[in-house]
């Protein structure tokens, strides 16, 4: 993506790198409603699944870094200044998500909280956790609550399958809001310019 931005549409090397790396996390809207669709074999669609998963907070990450890293500038210490920004990133992101999960898969484990409450419960906690997360350093949320799910997915003792249910029904109608509120947005005037 970064050389067809620089030689296709004439970019800086710098602004390439920066839409490269934007265009990273734009898999998981995609991904994981064309898995439904095509019915793909069990194997490849969890792979693909968990791939558009992980791809969306790496992309957000990387994003910001290259952004941070492209702002400053090679000369300005630019690379040392980045290491740190990914650093407290992963610090927070994997710590919080990783205590986060952990504390919230013992809720679920020990039924602390009714079943019928378990998926709001489940979305409290993560709204909780990536607000505490970017309180803490900016743009950490989105990979401390990628890391909560992790965990909560891979705990043997807790089903999650109808806090599963609930997610791909919010997922559902929350990108449906997105791509209306976007396309809402549109200026007809620039439309009709193109």
């Amino acid at each position: 993506a970064i050389v067809a931005a620089r030689y296709t549409l004439g970019l800086s090397w710098e602004m390439a790198s920066v839409l490269g790396a934007g265009l990273v996390g734009t898999g998981p809207t995609v991904v994981l409603p064309l898995l439904q669709t095509l019915r793909a074999r069990e194997h490849l669609s969890q792979i693909l699944r968990w791939e558009g998963i992980l791809i969306d907070p790496v992309g957000a990450v990387g994003a910001v870094l290259v952004y941070e890293f492209v702002a400053l500038g090679a000369s300005n210490g630019a690379a040392t200044y980045t290491l740190v920004l990914f650093a407290k990133t992963a610090l927070i992101g994997f710590g919080l998500g990783g205590l986060g999960g952990y504390l919230w898969g013992c809720v679920l484990r020990h039924h602390w909280l009714p079943q019928r409450l378990h998926s709001f419960g489940t979305l409290m906690a993560m709204l909780t956790l990536f607000t505490l997360s970017n309180m803490l350093f900016h743009e950490s949320g989105l990979l401390t609550v990628t890391v909560m799910g992790l965990i909560m997915a891979n705990q043997k003792r807790v089903s999650i399958r109808h806090i599963v249910e609930f997610k791909e029904n919010l997922r559902t109608l929350l990108i449906s809001v997105l791509f209306i509120v976007l396309a809402a947005r549109i200026d007809l005037e620039q439309v009709k310019q193109i």
